[in-house]
């Protein structure tokens, strides 16, 4: 893949197939293929919105540097993220692509803040817009499947989610929001497959963090215990202060018998979280509630121990 204004190389890649007469071997590698590129021109795209400045921005340069601060999942690029946005909604108020980022950063929000059941209603129907606007933009229906699978609504939300592959094989949030959806559902096998094939279609993806740390949570759900800290490590070196998989690999050490280890770990989750509280698990849509008081009986076995 070259830049076509400067003509730098910005990505290239070799795939070996096992086999060119497998049609399924040959629609893997497309879709890696095409997923990497879309990675790529992504990072190319808000790499060059963000060198041309702001002043006199049009649509697409927003939309650009508003992803640009949407991926650095803080408190203050989302509020950038949203006055761009709004900039460019008055340029446009019926374009899809400003419908999409501004339900993705309502996704965004909320799952910093933990929104309530009002907030992601609101999301729901913002997805629903956007699907309205573009039938054919997976994301619309990736965001509504989210919202679904938050208000505990899991057919809808496998359904809908489902329906996103379909549209866009190469669509890594879908494959991974699917795998988490299945998961909550009590489908861990299946969930893996999904979730394994989010990380193999973007191995350095912005939000790998979350795909690691869902496949912890997964294998920690089979008894996998040494999978789910393995899984659960990588996640917290992308993303330090990510609760849920410090939940895993407590539970997972808990699990072992390896209660020191995990203290220290309920000491490490404290540390890069202070504001946590047992309570947030409660905010996880497990279909079976008994999941939720698993894990936190599992935090309380680990509570770290005061002289």
């Amino acid at each position: 893949m070259t830049d076509g204004d400067s003509g730098q190389s910005l990505w290239t890649d070799n795939i070996a197939l096992d086999a060119i007469e497998d049609p399924l071997a040959i629609e893997t590698a497309l879709t890696g293929i095409a997923a990497a590129l879309d990675h790529r021109i992504d990072q190319s795209e808000q790499m060059r919105a963000l060198a041309g400045g702001s002043t006199n921005a049009g649509l697409r340069q927003l939309i650009w540097k508003a992803r640009w601060h949407l991926a650095q999942l803080s408190s203050q690029d989302l509020a950038e993220a949203a006055a761009l946005l709004d900039r460019a909604a008055r340029l446009s108020p019926a374009s899809p692509e400003v419908l999409i980022e501004k339900a993705w950063l309502t996704v965004r929000q909320l799952w910093l803040n933990r929104g309530t059941d009002s907030d992601i209603r609101g999301l729901r129907k913002a997805a629903q817009r956007a699907i309205l606007a573009d039938p054919d933009d997976a994301r619309g229906h990736m965001i509504a499947g989210i919202a679904e699978f938050w208000l505990h609504q899991p057919s809808r939300a496998e359904g809908l989610l489902r329906r996103a592959v379909e549209l866009n094989p190469s669509l890594v949030m879908a494959h991974a929001q699917l795998g988490s959806a299945l998961h909550h559902s009590g489908l861990a096998d299946e969930a893996i497959v999904c979730l394994e094939t989010a990380r193999r279609l973007s191995p350095n993806d912005v939000d790998l963090f979350f795909t690691e740390g869902e496949l912890a949570m997964a294998h920690l759900a089979l008894g996998n215990f040494d999978k789910a800290i393995d899984h659960a490590e990588a996640s917290l070196a992308r993303r330090a202060a990510y609760w849920s998989s410090h939940v895993a690999k407590i539970n997972a050490l808990v699990m072992l018998g390896r209660l020191p280890e995990a203290q220290a770990a309920y000491a490490d989750l404290l540390e890069s979280q202070p504001q946590f509280e047992p309570r947030f698990i409660d905010w996880l849509p497990y279909r079976d509630t008994s999941r939720n008081a698993a894990l936190k009986k599992g935090l309380n076995q680990a509570t770290p121990q005061t002289d």
